[in-house]
C-alpha cells in the first residue's frame, strides 16, 4: 500500500477480543508482508502469535506508535557522541604512533653513536700500535687495513640503519591500518531486503528491492 510502517494491535480487551491476533490467516499475512510491521496488542501481559510474526513486538499500541517514530534529536546526539569518541581514538592512536616512532629513532641513534665510538677507540689503539712499532711497511699495511675497516664499518652502519628504519615504517603502517579512518577509506555498507540483512548474493534474486546503508 506504499506505507513505511504498519502497526497492528488493540488497546486492551478480553481473551476473546484478542483471539483474532492468533488466527493463522492473520499471522501468515504478517509474516509474508513486505512492509515492516510493529505489533502492540492488549496490555503488557498479553501475548499473541501476531507478536512472534511481526518485525517488532511492543507492549501496547501507544508503545508501537512511539517506536515507529524515533526522536531525531536523540539520534543526532548519539551520532555526535560516536563521532567525538572516534575523533578521540584517532588522536590517541596518532600520538601513540608518533611516540613509538620517536622512541625507535632515538634508540637507533644511540646504538649508532655507541658503535661509532667503539670503532673510534679501536682505531685509536691501532694507531698507537703503529706508532710504537714504526716500520714503514707495517705502517702502510695497517693503513690499508684501516681503509677496509672503515668501509666495513660504514656498510655495517648503513645496513643496521636501514633495518631499523624499515622496522619503524612497518610499525607505522600497522598502526595506521588499525585506525578507524583507514578502514573507512575502503567504504562499507549494510544491505537489507524486506527488513532482513543480506549476507550473501544467494539471498536475493533479480527484481528484489534492497535497502543500502
Amino acid at each position: 500500500m506504499g506505507l513505511d510502517t504498519i502497526i497492528i494491535g488493540r488497546g486492551g480487551g478480553t481473551k476473546e477480543d484478542l483471539e483474532a491476533f492468533d488466527d493463522e490467516r492473520v499471522v501468515r499475512a504478517i509474516y509474508e508482508a513486505k512492509t515492516p510491521i510493529i505489533s502492540g496488542t492488549g496490555h503488557e501481559g498479553d501475548f499473541s502469535l501476531a507478536d512472534d510474526a511481526a518485525d517488532l513486538r511492543v507492549e501496547t499500541p501507544t508503545a508501537a506508535a512511539t517506536e515507529a517514530v524515533p526522536e531525531i534529536e536523540e539520534i543526532l546526539r548519539t551520532i555526535a557522541v560516536h563521532k567525538k569518541s572516534m575523533e578521540t581514538q584517532i588522536v590517541h592512536k596518532y600520538k601513540l604512533c608518533n611516540s613509538k616512532y620517536d622512541a625507535y629513532n632515538k634508540e637507533l641513534k644511540l646504538r649508532m653513536s655507541g658503535k661509532i665510538e667503539k670503532k673510534r677507540s679501536v682505531l685509536s689503539l691501532l694507531s698507537q700500535r703503529l706508532n710504537f712499532l714504526n716500520p714503514v711497511t707495517k705502517l702502510e699495511r695497517n693503513k690499508e687495513k684501516l681503509v677496509v675497516l672503515e668501509e666495513r664499518l660504514k656498510k655495517s652502519m648503513d645496513t643496521r640503519y636501514r633495518q631499523y628504519d624499515h622496522k619503524a615504517h612497518l610499525l607505522l603502517t600497522r598502526l595506521h591500518g588499525n585506525s578507524p579512518t583507514a578502514k573507512l577509506v575502503g567504504g562499507f555498507g549494510y544491505l537489507e531486503s524486506d527488513g532482513r540483512a543480506v549476507l550473501h548474493a544467494n539471498q536475493v534474486k533479480k527484481g528484489d528491492t534492497l535497502d543500502i546503508t
